[in-house]
């Protein structure tokens, strides 16, 4: 294949916090020209790649009460829409990629309609995840419509996707756990290619000066903790923030993110008298993200049981404070336990906030010291380099 095969990339969503999705795209940029499709305005994201092969063809969302009904109920059309700007940008593709079920639908009309090959890339249980689109809340009635859309959500989602699954030609997802699960769902003949979500390799010697600790008045002796991730259901921000009650003035958190829970935490942080000691500093670019990082002593990572998508995930924060030579707090399941058990990069937990504060007072510096050399090892073979020729292989169908 040749710099001129041409490849449709969809994404439901920003590019710009995307971290796979640009990964992804500047891997294909390769060996192919790369046409992006996302949520998104005009000049947004210029900055973004240096790829002069990869095109950005920005989305905005439609407003109106249909779009709003398919959003929460037949959500297997609510990206309907890329189709007619896809095929208006007048290109004749040789593959569609898609993103993540909201576009496999308009992948499949786009696959039949250019007779090319379709690969479907699966971040996560997208049935599963459809509990975390709605705020949570005491009404009785709106609980009960929440759990009537939720449930229809998640069996219009299977239903298609099982039924769209049969157009892919390969399926990739982000760990085994997500594999294993996927193939024997839907009964599928094969096993979905793994392509994980490690960062780039990070170089800690020639990263930026950030100075953090300088910006918010830390004193030498604090213990510098750190969140990064969307502020959503699932990630243990509560816990997190209830930890941080339990320990001593000198331990500070900063948050890197942000999401629908951000005013809820801000608001728990204020009640809580913890508005010295916790820092918000909303989204950064994936560009700048470790050097951030790096700053840190140790990483948040929890989660919480609430769906099997969350249950099976492989939090791309573990890989990042492993680039930027952090430890980490991880809560104990599968794919976490995969990692952080080979590797020693960190402490596997519970969510338990008394035992969290009290493992965390526990930690000496040597114990850092310890776990910043392992991640100096486990770095070089958890990196998308390590990555790449499984996504260029699967465009030799």
């Amino acid at each position: 294949m040749g710099i001129t095969s041409k490849i449709a990339v969809l994404l439901a969503g920003p590019v710009k916090n995307d971290s796979r999705v640009i990964k992804t795209c500047r891997t294909l940029a390769k060996v192919a020209d790369v046409y992006l499709f996302y949520l998104g305005r005009k000049n947004d994201d210029t900055k973004i790649f240096d790829e002069k092969n990869i095109y950005l063809f920005p989305i905005e969302y439609p407003q109106g009460r249909k779009q709003y009904f398919l959003r929460h109920t037949f959500i297997n059309r609510e990206y309907d829409f890329f189709y007619k700007k896809v095929v208006s940008a007048g290109v004749k593709f040789n593959y569609v990629y898609a993103n993540d079920f909201p576009v496999l639908r308009v992948a499949v009309k786009l696959k039949k309609n250019y007779n090319v090959k379709l690969i479907y890339d699966s971040h996560e249980i997208y049935a599963e995840t459809v509990n975390q689109f709605f705020l949570k809340t005491s009404n009785v009635v709106k609980s009960v419509i929440y759990s009537l859309l939720i449930a229809l959500m998640r069996q219009v989602c299977e239903h298609y996707e099982k039924k769209y699954l049969k157009q892919v030609d390969k399926f990739v997802t982000v760990n085994k756990s997500l594999a294993n699960y996927f193939k024997e769902k839907y009964s599928l003949s094969y096993m979905p290619q793994v392509v994980m979500n490690f960062p780039y390799y990070y170089d800690t010697i020639n990263a930026k000066k950030m100075n953090i600790r300088g910006k918010y008045n830390l004193l030498a002796n604090d213990v510098l903790l750190l969140y990064q991730g969307n502020l959503n259901y699932g990630r243990g921000l509560e816990l997190m923030l209830e930890v941080m009650r339990k320990l001593p003035e000198k331990y500070k958190l900063l948050i890197i993110g942000d999401g629908i829970l951000r005013k809820f935490l801000e608001r728990f942080v204020s009640d809580n008298n913890l508005a010295c000691r916790v820092f918000f500093l909303g989204y950064l670019d994936n560009s700048e993200l470790l050097d951030y990082t790096k700053e840190a002593d140790i990483g948040f990572n929890l989660l919480e049981n609430i769906n099997k998508s969350k249950a099976m995930a492989s939090p791309n924060k573990l890989f990042e404070y492993i680039q930027a030579e952090i430890s980490s707090i991880s809560t104990d399941t599968p794919e976490n336990r995969n990692v952080v058990e080979k590797y020693g990069t960190g402490w596997l937990v519970g969510n338990d906030a008394d035992k969290i504060a009290e493992l965390i007072l526990s930690i000496s510096n040597s114990d850092v010291e310890q776990i910043k050399n392992n991640c100096k090892t486990a770095k070089k073979e958890l990196c998308w380099e390590r990555q790449e020729e499984f996504i260029v292989k699967l465009l030799d169908l």
